[in-house]
């Protein structure tokens, strides 16, 4: 007790071949013996048996997790292509929506240009006679 309080000073150090000489040889080394067990054996196999079984059903949980994860990428790769191939169409719809109505429009526009051309070369030809009379009997209402 009072060397692990420090009471006494600690040893002078020794060369450990002046130990070896000085040793009274109180302590003695013992070889570690293993006790026989008849059930050690059967143990050990029963233990390899729930580590294969276990390492199996973890595997079989590891491969359940990576087909479920393919299914769904799978899954998410098809939406994804149904979506890009309704997109498309729709896109595909307007532009010929788009056309359809520029064709119109542009046939519209044709029209009234014709329209007005010809309005253009339309000349109106009075008759002479017609016109001096009318022109006679409103100035008679007049007068």
């Amino acid at each position: 007790w009072s060397k692990a309080v420090g009471l006494e000073a600690p040893p002078e150090e020794v060369d450990p071949n002046m130990a070896l000489i000085i040793d009274d040889g109180s302590k003695r080394h013992r070889k570690q013996v293993q006790a026989f067990d008849p059930l050690r054996e059967d143990a050990e196999a029963e233990q390899r048996r729930l580590e294969a079984i276990a390492l199996k059903k973890q595997e079989e949980k590891e491969e359940k997790e990576q087909k479920k994860l393919e299914k769904f990428l799978r899954k998410e790769a098809e939406r994804e292509a149904k979506e890009n191939a309704k997109r498309e169409e729709k896109e595909l719809k307007e532009k010929l929506k788009e056309k359809k109505l520029k064709a119109i429009k542009d046939q519209k526009d044709i029209k009234a240009k014709e329209v007005k051309k010809k309005v253009k070369e339309v000349r109106v030809v009075y008759n002479e006679r017609k016109t001096d009379r009318k022109r006679a009997l409103k100035r008679a209402e007049h007068e």
